[in-house]
Order: C-alpha cells, then sequence, then structure tokens
C-alpha cells in the first residue's frame, strides 16, 4: 500500500482505495513554527514551469504512481491526490547515512523498480550527491520511470545554494513555495550536458532557468 494510499484512509475511515491511517511519525525541523528549521524564515513563492508542464500532461482522477525523493508532507500527496493514484514517498536525503555511491544505491533500489511512474519528483536533491553518486542515482530514477512518464529535477545554478535541500510544497499546478535557507555551501552547478549524459535513458523535454537562482530540468521517457 502507497504512502498516499495509507493518507486516503485517515479520516475517511477507509474506502475503496485506502485502508488504514497514516503512520505517525516525529516531527521533522521545520514542520511547526517551533521547530528551528525553515518555518522560521520567509516564505517564497516560486512559478514552477516544468511542474505546470508536468501537470498539463495529466487529468484530474487518473491512475497514475509517482515517486516523491523529498520527505513526507501530507499537503503535497494532498494536492497529487486529485491526478495520482499511490504517491510513493523517499525521502531520500533523510535516509542517506553520509552519501556513498553505494548508499545512494541501497537507498534507491527499493523505490526504483523498472518502469513504474509516470512521475518522479527529484527536486534538488541532485545537487547534493558528487558526480559519481549522480549517476548512480540518475541510472537507478531513470530505470524506473514508465513510457511517457516524466522525471522533474532542480538544479542551483548560483555559486552557492541552501545547507540543505529545500522543502517544496506545491501551492498549485504551477507554484511552489519554500523557505529561505538559514545556511548555505557551494553549490557543484551541475549542467544540463552532465545531466543528460547522467539520466541517458530519458529524454530532455524542457528545462527552464528561473529568476531564483534555480534551474528547472523536465526529463520524459518516450
Amino acid at each position: 500500500m502507497g504512502f498516499l494510499d495509507r493518507l486516503r484512509g485517515k479520516g475517511r475511515g477507509g474506502g475503496s482505495r485506502g485502508q488504514g491511517a497514516a503512520p505517525s511519525r516525529s516531527p521533522r525541523r521545520g514542520d511547526s513554527p517551533g521547530g528551528s528549521g525553515e518555518a522560521e524564515t520567509p516564505s517564497i513563492r516560486l512559478r514552477s514551469l516544468a511542474l505546470g508542464t508536468l501537470f498539463s500532461h495529466l487529468v484530474q482522477g487518473g491512475s497514475y504512481e509517482f515517486l516523491d525523493l523529498g520527505p513526507a508532507i501530507g499537503s503535497n500527496v494532498q494536492f497529487l491526490a486529485r491526478y495520482v493514484k499511490s504517491v510513493r514517498v523517499g525521502d531520500l536525503h533523510g535516509t542517506l547515512t553520509g552519501t556513498t555511491p553505494r548508499n545512494v544505491e541501497r537507498a534507491l533500489d527499493e523505490l526504483t523498480p523498472a518502469g513504474t511512474y509516470h512521475g518522479v519528483l527529484a527536486w534538488d536533491l541532485l545537487n547534493y550527491l558528487d558526480a559519481e553518486e549522480l549517476q548512480t542515482a540518475a541510472a537507478a530514477l531513470a530505470r524506473s520511470v514508465a513510457p511517457g512518464g516524466y522525471l522533474l529535477a532542480v538544479i542551483h545554478y548560483t555559486a552557492q545554494m541552501p545547507g540543505e535541500p529545500l522543502r517544496f510544497r506545491i501551492s498549485d499546478e504551477e507554484t511552489l513555495t519554500y523557505h529561505e535557507p538559514r545556511t548555505t555551501r557551494p553549490a557543484p552547478r551541475y549542467p544540463q550536458r552532465t545531466l543528460e549524459q547522467a539520466f541517458g535513458a530519458l529524454e530532455l523535454e524542457h528545462s527552464y532557468l528561473l529568476k531564483a537562482g534555480l534551474q528547472e530540468y523536465l526529463f520524459v521517457r518516450e
């Protein structure tokens, strides 16, 4: 049963597409105003052209399956529920206990069955992998995209990037919000050619340069 199925069961008394309740979890940094993370910093709205393009290829109530590599954000899952049958939340950054190619491979192994997902939301996680880890992650993620499916990735093109991956929240089909980071670190600034080579099995459909120091990439499996 996917995360979305469990979430649907919560508060509905079960149903044809979801049973049981979502598992409880300890609060994560930034989940509440009392935390020490992103909730204490200003919120930034971002028009996401790649997300808008992705949703333009979906119909509400579809039977799509998605992989979200970010943390479990209930509002994101609820928004995606309008379109998809199930969402698998990977929380890749929180799962990794030290980034090595082998650790990345292990973390993604169970998350990336071949040809499963109609949409993969990698957000800005690739920026936090070195070149070898990027190759490992991209190969696994590309493998998991179903024919006609999409993968969205965000690259920081400025010299500095947030100290930790941004926690993107979906406001609508083409708007994201995130909180201004408290800390920064050098960005690898992966060029388009590097990403295209890493996601060799996928085609780059669109690339959007945004004013927020971000560049969006939307890959597709033809």
